[in-house]
C-alpha cells in the first residue's frame, strides 16, 4: 500500500515539477525577448489602456444595480438582466474570437522535447484560462450579485454566469483553432451577431427570453451551476481531444499553409507590373493571419452604417450633411484606413527585394494603390443596400470614394512613410502594435479634417450639394495627377530607403 501511495506522490510531484518548469520557461521567454525591451513603451501604453477599460467596467458594475432599479418598469431587475445575459455572452463570444490567443502557437516549440503530449496540452489549455478576459464577467456582475440578489442565491447565480463564460473560453479553444483562419469563421461570427442583435433591435424576436429561465433558476437552485460545470468539462474535453489529434508539427503547419491557396485576383494582372504587385499584395493579405484579420475587420466596419444612418439626430441635418459625409469617408475608406495605415510595414520582411530592383519601389507603390482602389470600389458596392435610408447616401458614398482615391490615399501613403516599423504577419491583429508608430495616430487628423475643409465652406456658403461637388472635383483632380502624387512618395522612399531597410531588418 505504501508503495502505491509513494508512486502516486512521485507521479504527482513530477507532474507539478514539469508544469512549474514550463511556466518558468514561458516567463523567461517573455522578459528576455528582444521585443519585450523594444516594445516596453507600447506595453506601458497597452497596460494603461487595459486599466482604463477595467476602470470603466467597475463604474458600470457598481452603477448597474441602481440603474436597473430606477429604469426597469415591468418585472424585476433580476428578471430583466437574466433576459439580456444572452447578448452579453454573444458579445463575449465575438471579442474572444478576435482577442483570445490560442496555445497552439507555443505548442510547436515543445513538441520535439521529451514531454508527454497530454501533459503539455493540458498545461497550455489550463494556462490559457488565466487571462484578463476571464475577469470581465466577475467585475461586471459581482456588485449586482451582492447588492441586488444577495446571499447564497447571489453566489450561485454569479458562479453560473462565470462558469458559462469559461464554457465560451473552452469552446473558443476549439472553434478558433478549427475555423479561426477560415472565411466561414469570420463571417459566421458576423452573421450570428448581426442576426441576433438585428432581430432584437427591430423587434422580430427576443432570444434572451428563451434562456432567461435558466439564469432565473440559478437564483433558486444549484442545478444551473452544476449544468454549467458539466458543459465546461465537456467543451474542455472536446478541445483537449482535438489538440491531441492535431498536435503534430506537420499537421499544425500544413493546415494553415494551404488553406488560402489559389486566391489570386486575375483582373489585377491586366495592369502590367504594378498589377502583378497588386496581385502579390492580395495573396499576402489572404495568406497571413494579421493582414487577413485587418481585411475582415474592415468589412465588419461596414455595419457601422446601420447605427449611423438610423440616428435621428444625424438625419435632422437633411439628406446630405457633414455627418453623412464623414460616414461616407469612413465606410468607403474602411480598408484604406485599416490596411493602409501600415502601408510599407506589411512588406518589411522582404523590402530588400523591392529596393534592389530598378522599378521595384515604384511598382510596389503603384500595386498597393491599385489594390486599395479596387477593394475600396468593391466596398462601395457593398454599401449600396444603404440606399434604403435614401438615394442621397449612394451619391455621398460615390463622391467620398472619389475623394479617398484622389486625395486621402496619398495622404495615408506619405504619412506612413515616416519611420515605418517592422511587423510579424503571422500574429493576430488586435492588441498587437507591431508596425504602429506616431504616424498611425496622427493619420486620424487628415482623415477627419481634410474632407470637411473642402466640404464645409461650399456647404455653408451655397448648399450641401455644392459641398459634394467640391469634394468630387478635388478627388478627380487627385486622380488626374495620380502619377505626380505617387512620385512624391516614391522619391521619399528612395531618399530614405537605407534607413527604412535598416529598420525593417531589426529583430522583432
Amino acid at each position: 500500500m505504501g508503495f502505491i501511495f509513494g508512486s502516486i506522490n512521485s507521479s504527482t510531484s513530477k507532474f507539478q515539477g514539469m508544469n512549474r518548469l514550463l511556466f518558468t520557461l514561458w516567463w523567461k521567454k517573455s522578459i528576455r525577448s528582444v521585443a519585450f525591451s523594444r516594445s516596453l513603451i507600447w506595453s506601458v501604453v497597452v497596460a494603461f489602456f487595459i486599466l482604463y477599460i477595467f476602470a470603466n467596467l467597475l463604474l458600470i458594475a457598481f452603477g448597474l444595480p441602481f440603474i436597473l432599479e430606477e429604469n426597469v418598469k415591468s418585472g424585476t431587475p433580476i428578471s430583466f438582466l437574466n433576459s439580456k445575459l444572452i447578448y452579453f455572452f454573444l458579445i463575449e463570444f465575438i471579442y474572444r474570437f478576435f482577442i483570445q490567443r490560442m496555445p497552439i502557437l507555443e505548442m510547436e516549440h515543445y513538441l520535439h522535447l521529451p514531454i508527454r503530449r497530454s501533459q503539455l496540452i493540458n498545461y497550455l489549455l489550463i494556462r490559457s484560462f488565466i487571462s484578463p478576459l476571464s475577469l470581465i464577467v466577475l467585475i461586471l456582475f459581482l456588485p449586482f450579485s451582492i447588492i441586488t440578489i444577495g446571499g447564497w442565491a447571489g453566489v450561485i447565480w454569479l458562479m453560473t454566469i462565470f462558469t458559462m463564460s469559461m464554457v465560451l473560453h473552452a469552446m473558443m479553444l476549439w472553434f478558433k483553432q478549427k475555423f479561426g483562419d477560415a472565411v466561414v469563421g469570420i463571417f459566421g461570427i458576423a452573421l450570428l451577431s448581426f442576426a441576433s442583435f438585428g432581430a432584437a433591435y427591430y423587434g422580430y424576436y427576443e432570444i434572451g427570453i428563451l434562456v432567461a429561465p435558466f439564469f432565473e433558476y440559478a437564483t433558486q437552485s444549484f442545478i444551473p451551476a452544476l449544468v454549467s460545470l458539466i458543459a465546461l468539462a465537456a467543451f474542455y474535453y472536446n478541445a483537449l481531444t482535438y489538440y491531441k489529434k492535431n498536435s503534430y508539427i506537420e499537421s499544425l503547419s500544413s493546415g494553415r499553409k494551404f488553406q488560402f491557396r489559389n486566391n489570386s485576383l486575375g483582373i489585377l494582372s491586366r495592369f502590367g507590373l504594378a498589377g502583378e504587385m497588386a496581385n502579390a499584395e492580395w495573396k499576402l493579405i489572404m495568406r497571413h493571419k494579421k493582414s487577413r484579420n485587418y481585411f475582415f475587420i474592415s468589412l465588419l466596419f461596414l455595419l457601422y452604417g446601420i447605427m449611423f444612418y438610423d440616428d435621428p439626430a444625424i438625419n435632422r441635418g437633411g439628406p446630405v450633411n457633414g455627418f453623412r459625409v464623414f460616414a461616407g469617408i469612413f465606410l468607403t475608406g474602411s480598408f484604406l484606413i485599416q490596411y493602409g495605415q501600415l502601408f510599407l510595414s506589411w512588406n518589411s520582411s522582404f523590402f530588400d527585394f523591392y529596393m534592389n530592383r530598378k522599378y521595384g519601389v515604384k511598382a510596389l507603390l503603384e500595386g498597393k494603390f491599385i489594390l486599395l482602389s479596387f477593394i475600396s470600389f468593391v466596398i462601395l458596392l457593398l454599401t449600396v443596400p444603404y440606399i434604403y435610408y435614401g438615394w442621397e447616401i449612394l451619391l455621398i458614398n460615390i463622391v467620398c470614394l472619389i475623394f479617398n482615391l484622389g486625395i486621402t490615399i496619398h495622404i495615408f501613403i506619405y504619412f506612413t512613410l515616416w519611420k515605418p516599423k517592422p511587423m510579424d504577419l503571422t500574429k493576430g491583429a488586435l492588441f498587437n502594435y507591431e508596425g504602429v508608430g506616431l504616424a498611425q495616430f496622427l493619420l486620424i487628423i487628415p482623415l477627419m479634417i481634410v474632407p470637411l475643409i473642402v466640404y464645409l465652406p461650399f456647404s455653408i456658403l451655397m448648399n450641401a450639394y455644392a459641398g459634394l461637388g467640391a469634394l468630387a472635383l478635388v478627388g478627380v483632380t487627385g486622380l488626374i495627377f495620380r502619377d505626380t502624387l505617387l512620385n512624391i512618395s516614391v522619391n521619399k522612399i528612395q531618399k530614405n530607403k537605407y534607413d527604412i531597410a535598416s529598420s525593417f531588418r531589426q529583430e522583432l
